[in-house]
């Protein structure tokens, strides 16, 4: 004998077709999209004064003065 559950038929709520399409342009990735290479310049600018100064002056957790404020 055969028996089973529901075997196929339609759902009473039908699942809709995904959408694949890219999605809108927006105000935030035109802001991405132009900040992203003035990120790379100041990247490459970095790495070329890391090679001639000394590395202290790129440590973030160096402070000069300790008597200051300190955010």
């Amino acid at each position: 004998g055969g028996g089973g559950g529901g075997g196929g038929g339609a759902s009473a709520f039908p699942r809709p077709s995904p959408n694949f399409a890219p999605p809108a342009p927006s105000a935030m990735l035109a802001r991405l999209a132009a900040f992203l290479p003035q990120m790379a310049e100041a990247n490459t600018v970095l790495e070329e004064a890391m090679k001639s100064r000394p590395a202290e002056e790129f440590d973030i957790e160096h402070v000069e003065d300790e008597e200051a404020e300190h955010v």
